[in-house]
């Protein structure tokens, strides 16, 4: 069964439920992205790339702080996302956003052009992902900042123990294996920056998923089912038991947060 998810997990990324699945995580971090623009300093008439943009979350919340004199361009190799992030940029008329598919090891964007450059739950994926730090901090001004934040997926927490809900993320961390990218990644950020030669600073956070988290349950079950073929039934029935369990507490990944300022050295 394994060897299915492997197969089917590279259709997952287009499909809408997959987009809402997105849509609602990035909603149920949006207290942590508040803090990390702060952290990063966006202020109005900034310009700002954000790598690997998903459904464009980060970027329309960045978008109101530059304001009408600053811009945010959004890059995912996702056709699917960009396609979602232009469409809601143009139902809520946000005119300072710019969204383009593209590789986030090699954006085609122009060099020390932006004030920050961000990128979340991407470097998972990637099977070079200090080749996207390297292009982060080129396309960063000598002075601008880089965040970084991602998970380091062997560290969750299920209570009261499913073998279900278990057996999902641990086949996911395995996919991320099998694909050629590392899963505990966001552990492994602070000595990527150090190694860049950038004096990274280093936050590490989780998000705790209950039974009133019932649309975060949702949007998974929506894609499990989407894929479905009658071997993931069982599965999909552990999880939604988990799901209903009003003693159900599922901690997410730790995710770390890593930034610093991309100096001359490292830029070079």
């Amino acid at each position: 069964m394994f060897f299915h998810f492997v197969e089917v997990f590279s259709k997952i990324a287009f499909l809408e439920e997959e987009m809402n699945r997105l849509q609602i995580q990035a909603e149920e971090f949006a207290p942590f992205v508040e803090a990390s623009l702060k952290k990063m300093k966006i202020s109005p008439k900034m310009k700002v790339a954000d790598i690997g943009c998903g459904t464009g979350d980060v970027c329309f919340a960045v978008s109101k702080i530059v304001g009408p004199k600053g811009s945010v361009i959004g890059v995912d190799a996702n056709q699917t996302a960009v396609k979602y992030c232009k469409t809601v940029a143009k139902r809520r008329v946000i005119r300072n956003t710019e969204f383009v598919v593209g590789d986030a090891q090699n954006t085609q964007l122009p060099s020390h052009a932006f004030d920050a450059v961000y990128s979340r739950f991407l470097f998972q994926h990637l099977k070079n992902p200090v080749a996207c730090l390297k292009e982060m901090v080129r396309i960063a001004k000598p002075a601008g900042v880089v965040m970084v934040e991602d998970c380091d997926l062997s560290r969750w927490v299920v209570e009261p123990a499913n073998r279900y809900v278990e057996q999902l993320w641990t086949w996911y961390e395995g996919i991320m294996k099998a694909k050629g990218s590392d899963p505990s990644i966001g552990k492994k950020l602070y000595r990527m920056f150090v190694d860049a030669g950038m004096k990274p600073q280093v936050e590490i956070y989780s998000l705790p998923v209950l039974r009133n988290n019932r649309r975060v349950w949702d949007t998974i079950l929506g894609v499990l089912t989407k894929i479905d073929d009658g071997d993931s039934r069982e599965l999909i029935q552990g999880i939604e038991s988990f799901a209903n369990d009003k003693n159900s507490l599922f901690v997410f990944p730790l995710v770390f947060r890593v930034w610093a300022k991309a100096s001359r050295r490292s830029a070079s």
